[in-house]
């Protein structure tokens, strides 16, 4: 098996340890992290729908937006929640919003190639979640503590989220500007993916670790 096939493998079938792990210490998981592990879950389902699309259809392009959606929306959910925003949903709501115009303008004005994988709303969708983080990681900066930022499992859940959405950017600006030129690119840009998402799923098990011996109590900062 060679190393690009050993890097989508450990992708598509990555969440399945933290899942496991997330799972078996659930009862000492905070909100946000119970909230995680449900992302997980259906970050593992619908890798399996759409390798079934891929055999049924022989793409499963049509289900990016779909997937970036729902994504952007537990996220976005989850890191407000824990910001401790007021108005929640209605943010969500515009926040969905926006993105929904860009899948169409995506759609029906940008046709990059006969290819259509929606990348402006995806790079829109990744680049809220890293504000969001970014914003947490000041607020966490602002109260760090004697154990330090490194002992908070919501640390190493915003910093699995960055990488998550990092990575996610360079994929679809790799895959917008140089579809046109050489088709076969397409294949780094989803190795790139395919490597943040092995980093983040990795965090993300970080952030279950280091939940488990906590008190739920000591989860709230600020």
């Amino acid at each position: 098996m060679s190393i690009k096939n050993i890097i989508y493998s450990l992708s598509i079938y990555g969440h399945l340890v933290p899942i496991i792990l997330g799972m078996y210490w659930f009862k000492t998981l905070n909100i946000y992290l119970k909230l995680l592990l449900a992302v997980l879950v259906f970050h593992q389902v619908f890798e399996g729908i759409c390798l079934l699309f891929i055999y049924l259809f022989q793409s499963n392009l049509l289900l990016v937006p779909f997937y970036n959606l729902i994504d952007l929306t537990a996220f976005s959910y989850i890191l407000l929640l824990r910001l401790g925003a007021k108005r929640i949903i209605r943010t969500i709501v515009i926040i969905d919003t926006i993105f929904v115009l860009l899948v169409i303008m995506d759609e029906y004005f940008l046709h990059y190639s006969k290819i259509i994988l929606h990348a402006n709303s995806g790079i829109y969708a990744c680049l809220v979640l890293m504000v969001l983080v970014l914003v947490m990681f000041y607020r966490f900066l602002l109260q760090i503590t004697v154990d330090g930022i490194t002992s908070k499992p919501d640390f190493w859940m915003g910093t699995g989220i960055l990488i998550y959405s990092s990575f996610g950017i360079l994929f679809y600006i790799y895959f917008q500007h140089f579809i046109k030129i050489d088709k076969e690119f397409l294949n780094f840009s989803i190795t790139i993916k395919a490597i943040g998402n092995i980093m983040a799923n990795a965090l993300f098990l970080v952030a279950f670790y280091t939940q488990k011996n906590k008190p739920i109590e000591r989860n709230i900062y600020y």
